[in-house]
């Protein structure tokens, strides 16, 4: 994450700066050196913008079939957790 964040910085040092951990700091965190609700109001959504294309992000793709199986593991995983909790819920109130 941390080769990440350094491209997304160095590609617009301008907007970002990179500060590392060092001995006092143990986290290392990005500095908004100009943030765009600096620009006039009418300029700010251009100063988006142009973040935006600074970091590379690229143009939205269609989810492919196989991201889909995906989402539908999720919910499978997250029904049956919620059928274990309420397994364990009927089995406390039994005990008690």
């Amino acid at each position: 994450m941390d080769a990440a964040v350094r491209r997304v910085v160095g590609r617009d040092p301008a907007t970002f700066e990179y500060l590392g951990r060092t001995g006092n700091r143990e986290l290392a965190y990005v500095r908004f050196v100009r943030s765009p609700e600096e620009a006039a109001r009418q300029g700010r959504t251009q100063v988006y913008q142009a973040v935006a294309r600074s970091a590379g992000k690229p143009a939205r793709r269609r989810a492919e079939a196989d991201q889909m199986a995906l989402f539908d593991d999720l919910v499978e995983v997250v029904r049956a957790d919620e059928a274990d909790e309420d397994e364990r819920a009927s089995e406390e109130e039994g005990m008690a």
